[in-house]
This record gives structure tokens, C-alpha cells and sequence, in this order.
């Protein structure tokens, strides 16, 4: 395929779908509209409910929006009940992982890795091999987007012939680009204060946890090692889940995998 000066395949001979971990703000919505338009296929908005969560259906704001810019291509918003495995990751064992790991990213982490798993069925029953987070510059101290995280996220979906991307960070995409270029697409933004925005993206309660960057930019920092520790900790029970629901409905996850790793070389070829 030929490819422009960034070296991403043109637009009009790529056609594949993608799934954006979707929370209808200002990040994912850019990453959603800009790499649509870059990979030609669907785009899958997957939205995690887990607890904590407050008005869930803000994300849908901008996923109606999505579904004009885009068209004709097709705009799916998933919403996943995560609260079943997020109570088995991270609520549970919330007070020995404190002990364990010194640190309160276990409830964050814990939720991503619910989420991980669920994208990952959702992904492998759907045949998409692309996931999209929106990890946005200047954000990299957060649990989420910490480079430990990303590479092990990175390592976990390609075991799975998923490719990992986080678009806004590879290719230093800023927040006054983001706004800019959603207002000139015509898109209300939300209200702004500081790095947080309202009205367009759930609230997670938990994440008041963080208040002290909306308000001061008084950044919390973690341990790159006890964060990889509890990802390591935390995998077997994430694979165990994906064999698990794949199992009971008669599936061979393997045989998926292989599906999705040759129609990746396929399409690269």
C-alpha cells in the first residue's frame, strides 16, 4: 500500500475498523473522529460503565455528532457493564492491594483492566484489530497512560492479534489542537475548568481522587514498578476471563486469534 509522508496508509485504500475506549470527552472524541477517518472502516465507541459512574449517557453527546462527521461510515457505541469483573480486579482486594502495592492506582488500574478484558471479547467476536486510548500529552502521570501501563497493555492486546495505539501521545497531539479543531468541526466542547470538562463524558466519583491536578496541577505520581507488578498480578485473571466467556459459548478463542492476526497481515500486505 502506498503510504504519505507520515507513513500512515492513505486514506482511501484503508479500510479497517477500529474500537475506541470511549468517554465521550474532549480526548476520545478527537482520537475517535481523526482515526476514523484515517482507517476508512467502522468505528466501535466502547464505553465502560463501571461503579462509581455517574450520568453515563453524556458519552452519547458526542457520539451522535460522530455518527454525522464520519458519515457514510458506520458509528457503533457500545456501553459495557464492567462492574462484575471490576469488583473481582480491583474492589474486593482494594484495602491488601493498598498494602500490597503502597499505592490507591489499584482502583483506577483495576477498572482498566476490566475493561481490557471486555474490549478484547469485543473485539475478537467483531474481527476489529485496532484499540484506540486516548492518553493525552501532558496527562502521562496518570496510572492510565503511564509508559509501564502502555507497554503492558501494548504486549497484552497483541497476544490477542490487537494492536494497541494511543494516537494523541505518538504523535504529540495537543489539547489546544484538539479544541481547536473539534470547535472549527462545529462540536460543542463541554465546559471547561482547568484540564477537566463537563457535560459531555460520565463522571466517575472515584476519580475525585485526582482533584488536586483539576484544581492546583498538583500531579499524583506511582511506582513504574509496583504499577507493572499489578498489571502482572492482574493478567492471568484477564485471560482466564476471555477463555472463559469464549468456552461457554462453544468458541475457540485460538482459532479467533488466528482469524485476526492473518486478516491483519492481509490487509498490511
Amino acid at each position: 500500500m502506498a503510504q504519505d509522508e507520515t507513513g500512515s496508509v492513505e486514506r482511501s485504500q484503508r479500510r479497517e475498523d477500529i474500537t475506541v475506549c470511549y468517554s465521550g470527552g474532549l480526548d476520545s472524541t478527537y482520537v475517535a473522529r481523526m482515526m476514523g477517518k484515517e482507517y476508512g472502516g467502522a468505528v466501535h465507541l466502547f464505553t465502560m460503565v463501571p461503579y462509581g459512574q455517574l450520568f453515563p449517557r453524556w458519552a452519547d453527546h458526542h457520539a451522535r455528532d460522530l455518527r454525522t462527521m464520519l458519515a457514510p461510515q458506520p458509528v457503533y457505541h457500545h456501553y459495557e457493564d464492567t462492574r462484575e469483573l471490576f469488583r473481582e480486579f480491583a474492589v474486593r482486594t482494594f484495602v491488601s492491594d493498598w498494602v500490597k502495592y503502597k499505592s490507591h492506582f489499584t482502583w483506577c488500574l483495576g477498572c482498566h483492566c476490566a475493561m481490557i478484558a471486555r474490549v478484547v471479547v469485543y473485539n475478537l467476536e467483531r474481527q476489529i484489530p485496532h484499540v484506540m486510548f486516548s492518553s493525552s500529552v501532558g496527562g502521562q502521570y496518570a496510572v492510565m497512560s503511564m509508559p509501564v501501563t502502555h507497554a503492558n497493555w501494548h504486549r497484552f492486546y497483541g497476544e490477542y492479534g490487537i494492536e494497541f495505539h494511543a494516537p494523541l501521545l505518538e504523535r504529540n497531539i495537543e489539547k489546544h489542537q484538539e479544541r481547536r479543531e473539534l470547535l472549527e468541526a462545529g462540536m460543542w466542547i463541554g465546559y471547561r475548568f482547568n484540564r477537566a470538562v463537563l457535560g459531555v463524558q460520565p463522571l466517575c466519583i472515584f476519580g475525585l481522587q485526582h482533584i488536586m491536578d483539576i484544581l492546583f496541577h498538583m500531579h499524583t505520581t506511582y511506582d513504574p514498578y509496583q504499577v507493572n507488578r499489578f498489571f502482572r498480578d492482574r493478567e492471568e485473571k484477564m485471560h482466564a476471563h476471555i477463555r472463559e466467556h469464549f468456552r461457554a459459548r462453544g468458541v475457540n478463542v485460538e482459532t479467533l486469534v488466528q482469524s485476526l492476526k492473518d486478516r491483519s497481515r492481509g490487509v498490511q500486505g
